[in-house]
């Protein structure tokens, strides 16, 4: 599975590079995320994330963005104030929806 993992990620970084964002997550921080303590019971899997181009994006921009700052660990979204949690969740979908345009996936 680390292998499908980092091959997907891979695809996503040279994806986010041609929308000049330099992305630093590997599949351990990818894992870990999706394992991290939410203040929602999230029933996002990363089975889920790993099936849909646009969860995938998003996700790893949430991590690339988290890690500016922090290690990825269980406690990272409980752990840290809700106005970090919001604004590194509402950068996300910047690039998934800049992605989304440049592919036409419209809908």
């Amino acid at each position: 599975m680390l292998e499908e993992i980092e091959s997907k990620i891979e695809r996503a970084r040279r994806t986010l590079e041609s929308l000049n964002y330099h992305l630093d997550v590997s599949a351990r921080d990818l894992m870990g995320y999706m394992s991290a303590e939410t203040y929602t019971e999230d029933e996002v899997t990363l089975r889920d994330v790993l099936e849909n181009e646009y969860y995938l994006i998003h996700e790893l921009a949430e991590i690339n963005e988290w890690k500016r700052c922090f290690r990825i660990r269980k406690s990272i979204i409980v752990g840290s104030p809700r106005t970090l949690v919001y604004e590194i969740h509402y950068a996300a979908p910047e690039k998934e929806l800049e992605y989304a345009l440049r592919k036409g996936g419209y809908a």
